[in-house]
């Protein structure tokens, strides 16, 4: 669950992307597993799925669950050098900027379906 306010935007990364909506100081916590927004599915149930419900989840190989947002975080895009790494801002970022992440820093490579 995204603990910032952002929206869905698009992207010069890559297709869509998600956009701070607020400044948020460096070592800022922005997003946290929530059960209540999260819905985290085993990977056996994964092609049970309809086919665009499958393109809006990504897989955690840190907890080998497919997780489906229902907030937009399973937008934010992959950089080299990202702002966020681990769900924190690790400098600032200010309002209107993309959140992004490093697929493969600290909590294990995440994979997009």
């Amino acid at each position: 669950m995204l603990l910032v306010k952002a929206k869905v935007d698009k992207s010069p990364i890559h297709g869509l992307g998600l956009f701070t909506e607020q400044d948020i100081p460096k070592g800022t916590r922005i997003w946290e597993r929530s059960d209540l927004v999260d819905l985290a599915i085993d990977p056996s149930h994964i092609k049970e799925l309809p086919s665009r419900i499958r393109e809006l989840t990504y897989l955690c190989r840190r907890t080998n669950e497919y997780v489906l947002s229902a907030d937009g975080s399973q937008y934010m895009n992959h950089a080299d050098k990202p702002n966020i790494i681990g769900d924190i801002a690790i400098r600032d970022i200010a309002k209107g900027e993309e959140l992004t992440e490093n697929y493969g820093y600290e909590y294990g490579e995440i994979v997009r379906f």
